[in-house]
């Protein structure tokens, strides 16, 4: 008979909920930067919210003179995270003013460095830097004098070497344009260290190269740097320093988070990811709830068939979750992550390009690719549509750059609803007229689908079918060897895309095909029955109610 001894002193690591902030004083006025009360009052929502409360100090003081251990302390959740033993957390358990404990348990994990693939020449890479932000159509921000000044921007991420004397950065540290830095994980305000991901990513954000070469287009944006992720360490213990920078960057004044981090089966399980359970994906919507615009990766995990969802925090609702297009092929990248979350929210929100060129160690640039990359595209993109348009709240700008997707009112589980287009920041962008484009004849058992003649776009490529989690996809590859020269620039591809929505509102089936001769598709009709086929193509989009 085997004996099983539970050990008393084991030390584990918990969320200690309180009941109450009863007779704290709190002054917003104090406490805020101006920007955070303005952002608060635009958004309708009070300054001084009891979620911004501080907690009750004789309360924490109590838990933590039980404790081992003091980790950490939430405003937003009324909490504070600490290690014990099962003796003590019992001891913690049985004060009165504690209302719940949530273990956090350890998890080993490894920040995955994004893959690089190398440019075929010097053309290429170049044009690449073009065509990361003209997708987006984001030239014309600059023409317009746009360039994400007055917004604030946090970066929560694993490091920033190089930041503080690379050449690419030098405009924004010439106007002392970073305006705070935090390392949440020694605690220290050095944020200069650690692995060059977050440098990479700030650079897709407002980085320009020494010939004036702008990789991303918040050149004139302010920035609050924050270090969240370990290496080899503690998954949830990520998570947890995620909240916390969340918090100081709403106390001082961000209006954008990008999060180029994402939490998935290390941590998570699939049914996690339904936009409410993750303690970073709860964080990112209290901080949206607070008129921050959260902006994150939807993972990388497109390729990984245990997986494929996206990561916590782009699972919740109130998060612009962005995935990866592929600037060779025009079309969702293998490595990104699809959509829906768990609760069958639309993820991603939208696309960006996903291989890019970005700063690397060296203090020069280099292609790398991953959705890390694309999120901070939209970041900067988002911070710009700001500028142009301040009086909208986060929510009314994330639907809009929803809306300025160049597949909307098309949407799909790899693409959501396309790539932003900054013109429709600009001016006011009349739809487009479908009535002549797509020719459906609606037969006895198939529906064919054409396109008029003169708008065909010869655009070949390959196809397989790829299933992904009940939703029959038609992933598409393009024919290798295309080359980019100066002839052949990067260019915005014109493919047909069609999605299967059923009555709840959820896609049955998606694909992207190929432009090439008539007909473009066919469709059984008995796949049809009590379902909305929604087709695009050339920035047209026809709804058919069957």
């Amino acid at each position: 008979m085997a004996i099983v001894v539970l050990s008393t002193c084991a030390q584990e690591k918990y969320w200690v909920y309180f009941s109450d902030k009863k007779g704290v004083t709190f002054n917003p006025k104090e406490y805020f930067h101006p920007n955070a009360i303005e952002r608060r009052i635009k958004s309708n929502y009070p300054i001084n919210h009891y979620s911004d409360r501080p907690l009750v100090e004789s309360y924490v003081q109590e838990v933590v003179d039980l404790a081992t251990l003091y980790k950490g302390v939430s405003r937003w959740l009324n909490a504070i995270v600490v290690t014990a033993s099962y003796s003590q957390i019992e001891q913690i358990r049985a004060l009165p003013f504690v209302t719940k404990i949530e273990a956090s348990a350890y998890h080993s994990v490894v920040c995955t460095s994004e893959e690089i693939n190398i440019t075929g020449n010097d053309f290429e890479k170049r044009d690449l830097i073009r065509f990361q932000l003209d997708r987006m159509n984001a030239h014309q921000f600059k023409e317009h004098g746009i360039t994400g000044r007055g917004l604030t921007i946090a970066i929560f991420d694993a490091g920033f070497p190089g930041v503080d004397e690379a050449p690419m950065f030098d405009h924004i540290r010439a106007r002392k344009g970073i305006v705070g830095t935090y390392d949440f994980i020694r605690n220290t305000d050095n944020v200069y260290r650690k692995i060059e991901h977050g440098s990479m990513v700030f650079s897709c954000i407002a980085g320009v190269t020494k010939d004036s070469l702008r990789l991303g287009v918040a050149t004139g944006a302010n920035f609050l740097l924050a270090i969240t992720e370990k290496l080899m360490k503690e998954g949830l213990a990520e998570e947890e320093a995620w909240l916390f920078a969340a918090e100081w960057a709403d106390k001082n004044g961000a209006d954008i988070i990008n999060s180029s981090l994402g939490y998935t089966r290390r941590n998570h399980f699939k049914e996690d990811m339904d936009g409410q359970t993750a303690i970073i994906t709860r964080a990112a919507n209290l901080a949206s709830a607070k008129g921050i615009l959260v902006v994150s990766s939807a993972g990388n995990e497109g390729n990984k068939r245990h997986w494929m969802m996206v990561a916590a925090p782009a699972d919740g609702d109130s998060v612009l979750a962005v995935g990866a297009i592929n600037p060779w092929s025009g079309f969702h990248t293998n490595f990104s992550s699809f959509g829906p979350s768990s609760d069958k929210e639309l993820k991603p929100n939208v696309t960006a390009v996903g291989h890019v060129i970005a700063y690397n160690e060296t203090k020069t640039i280099s292609e790398t690719q991953g959705t890390s990359f694309s999120a901070p595209l939209v970041a900067g993109f988002a911070a710009c549509a700001w500028q142009a348009n301040p009086t909208l709240t986060n929510w009314e700008l994330l639907k809009r750059i929803e809306s300025s997707g160049d597949l909307y009112p098309y949407f799909d589980y790899a693409h959501g609803y396309g790539v932003p287009q900054a013109d429709c920041f600009l001016s006011n962008t009349a739809s487009k007229s479908n009535d002549s484009v797509f020719i459906v004849d609606v037969g006895d058992s198939v529906v064919t689908i054409s396109i008029k003649t003169d708008l065909i776009i010869n655009d070949t490529l390959f196809h397989f079918s790829e299933n992904h989690d009940g939703v029959k996809n038609i992933i598409t590859k393009r024919e290798d060897g295309i080359k980019i020269d100066k002839n052949h620039p990067f260019i915005k591809h014109e493919l047909f895309y069609y999605h299967l929505e059923n009555n709840e509102g959820f896609l049955d089936e998606f694909s992207v095909l190929s432009v090439e001769k008539n007909p473009i598709a066919q469709i059984d009709l008995f796949r049809l029955k009590d379902r909305i086929l929604r087709i695009h193509y050339l920035g047209f989009t026809r709804s058919i109610q069957f």
